[in-house]
């Protein structure tokens, strides 16, 4: 038996209509996905960039390109804290942060950089940097590097002041020697041990009274 023509027609437009409403459902879940997933990135980068502002120091990526050619891709806002610059020009000229490097510490700060790219350990850096302001802040910085596709090197770690901490060193050193020169000129024998009763100092009136070498006496119970 033929077909009407007329319930023909209904069931052809009836299936272009399931399938335009279908299509239009698949764009409007694809448009709905992209949505939630431009969202979930956001979030995560402000919680991100929310921790590593609050962080004590400086996050950073740096990339030593296979030209020898270098940048910041990424540095925490927490820079303007410690540098004095924006982060944003940090990024835009990676000289801005590496002039700072003090002149005496230049030289081991580029020796570290090119061993850390050569084995590809990790990279561990103690130097000066000197302010706009003239003030100089003794930084910290350690990194993991990471063979790029391109055969470029990027270094993602963290870069902390340790200024603190260098003047309780320097102020340890100062007293000791102090303390030797003291010792050292006093007429009378002077020791100390440890907790292990090992002997950690004698002075020189000892020295010469025993006639042996520092070498010779310290450890001796």
């Amino acid at each position: 038996m033929l077909e009407e023509p007329g319930l023909a027609v209904f069931f052809r437009t009836y299936q272009q209509q399931v399938k335009c409403e279908r299509q239009g459902q698949a764009v409007k879940a694809a448009e709905l996905a992209r949505q939630r997933g431009e969202l979930a990135l956001q979030q995560s980068e402000t919680r991100f960039q929310a921790l590593s502002a609050n962080m004590p120091g400086v996050i950073y990526q740096f990339l030593r390109k296979a030209d020898g050619s270098i940048s910041f891709p990424f540095v925490s806002l927490s820079c303007r804290d410690l540098f004095g610059l924006d982060a944003a020009a940090i990024e835009a000229d990676a000289n801005r942060l590496i002039s700072m490097v003090h002149p005496q510490d230049r030289r081991a700060l580029d020796a570290s950089i090119v061993a850390s790219a050569q084995s590809l350990q990790p990279w561990h850096w103690e130097g000066r940097i000197v302010l706009p302001s003239g003030d100089v802040k003794w930084m910290q910085s350690v990194s993991r590097p990471e063979l790029q596709a391109d055969g470029g090197i990027l270094w993602q770690g963290l870069l902390i002041d340790i200024s603190d901490r260098k003047q309780i060193e320097f102020a340890q050193r100062e007293s000791e020697q102090r303390f030797r020169m003291m010792a050292d000129g006093s007429p009378v024998l002077i020791w100390m041990d440890d907790l292990d009763k090992c002997c950690t100092f004698f002075n020189q009136t000892w020295l010469t009274f025993t006639g042996r070498s520092l070498e010779q006496e310290v450890g001796q119970g």
